[in-house]
Parts: structure tokens; sequence; C-alpha cells
């Protein structure tokens, strides 16, 4: 990833926005590379109990501010960024107004609304791009076009994210596989069967969303379009809701009638 090393070398700060946590796990895992590779020192953050408070950002501002001149470059990466609390935020933005000397940041997360504005402006901000239809069909020569058009359409077209899907053991979450090889009816049932979980009804929410999107674009009838925006609408009304913690199951249930609706 020549993008990423060349864009670490120019900016003191970015942040790298990436929609699905299996990119951004693959990033972190570039950036590793990326850091031995250019012989800088490697410090990573991440969550501990599912946020990143202040206490840990005061950890990195110590083993960041005291850098003697000529000492080697360090690669910080905030893995999970929108999971700083609020004050960590705010303690960070201090790092970024005074740079130590030598010291790179990299941040990923999901969408770089979920950090202060403070912080958006003073980073360079990336967003890790689908490939085209094209590209992403060529990345799959194992699947007919049926298959990778369905992959495509529940990946979002992220290649990362649709490996991971197509890796996921039998038993999982398995929306790539379920939208592969089933009529719709019998897919997303058994897309529900496996949302067990908040995280897991989250996925499902997302791959029916897209697949309701994708068909609406392909629609050839008025009645059709009709049937997949009401579908569409209801997957974006679930998605809302499970973001402020409703029942999952029921939402879940509520979105199953109406995509087995006529």
């Amino acid at each position: 990833m020549d993008w990423l090393k060349d864009t670490v070398r120019r900016s003191h700060a970015v942040i790298v926005a990436a929609k699905h946590s299996s990119t951004r796990n693959h990033l972190k895992s570039q950036l590793e590379r990326l850091a031995r590779r250019l012989h800088y020192t490697l410090q990573i953050v991440e969550p501990s109990e599912d946020s990143i408070g202040i206490d840990e950002v005061r950890r990195l501002y110590r083993s960041t501010g005291y850098r003697r001149r000529g000492q080697e470059s360090s690669l910080v990466v905030i893995s999970e960024a929108q999971a700083m609390t609020l004050p960590a935020q705010n303690a960070f933005l201090k790092l970024l107004e005074e740079p130590p000397q030598g010291v790179k940041f990299v941040l990923l997360c999901p969408d770089p609304q979920s950090l202060i504005i403070t912080i958006r402006s003073r980073c360079q901000i990336l967003h890790w791009r689908p490939k085209p239809l094209s590209e992403f069909k060529a990345e799959f020569p194992g699947l007919d076009e049926t298959q990778q058009m369905s992959l495509y359409y529940a990946s979002g077209g992220d290649v990362i994210e649709a490996r991971a899907l197509l890796e996921q053991p039998e038993g999982g979450m398995n929306a790539a596989r379920a939208l592969l090889t089933k009529p719709l009816g019998e897919a997303v049932l058994s897309i529900a069967e496996a949302a067990s979980t908040r995280q897991t009804a989250s996925a499902a929410v997302e791959s029916l969303t897209k697949l309701a999107h994708a068909a609406l674009r392909h629609a050839d009838s008025d009645d059709k379009k009709r049937q997949w925006l009401n579908r569409l609408e209801a997957g974006l009304e679930a998605r809302a809701q499970l973001a402020v913690q409703a029942n999952s199951k029921m939402v879940i249930d509520k979105l199953i009638l109406e995509f087995r609706a006529v």
C-alpha cells in the first residue's frame, strides 16, 4: 500500500475512515508492517472495555512528549478512534496542537464525524473506497457472475470485507453466503436466525439494506421499484433503531416481515 506509506511520510496526523471492522483490522496490520519497513517505533492504542479513556491518552502523551533530538521516528496508531471518550479526544487534541517531533499519528475509524471537529481539522482525512464492480469481480474469479454481484452488494464493494464474509465459519453470521446460495425469502430467514446478538443483528440489517439498495437500482418495473424502496426504507429505519439500543430481535422481526411481503 504505497499510498499509505506516502501519506504517513507526508502528514503528521491522518484519519483513515473505513466502514467495516475487517478493513480497519487489515489497515492496522498494514501499518504494523509499514512501521517495520520505515524503521519507526510503533505504538498501538486500542479500546479497553469498548472505550479509549483519558488515562490511555495521557500515557500516550508521556511516551511521545519527551523525545530526544535525533531519536528515531515513531508511528502511533489509534485503533477504533471513535471509541475515544470526549475527555480523551480533548486530551489527544493537545498532542495534535503541539505535535512531538518525529511522531506520526494514524487514527482508524468508521466515520470521521465520530471525532470532534478540532481533531478532524488538524488531520488529513482519507476514505477507504470500494473497488469499481469490474475490478471487484476480478478479485473473485472462482465465483460466477450472479455470486460476484451478490457478494458485491453484501460487502458494499469492499474486497477485504467480502473476503471476511466468505471466510466466516459455518454457524456464524454469514450474510454473504446466505445471499449467494439461497432464494431471497430463504436467505432473509437465514440471516434473521443468525442475528442472535446486537452485533450480528447490525450486520444483518446492513446486508439486507445493501441488497435492497442494489435491487432498487436494477428494478425493471414501477411495482418492483416501489417494493424495493419500501424494503430500503425499512432497512434504514432498522439501522436507526439499533443505533438507539432498540430490542434487536423486534427490529429484525419487523424487517423480515417487510422483506417477505409480496
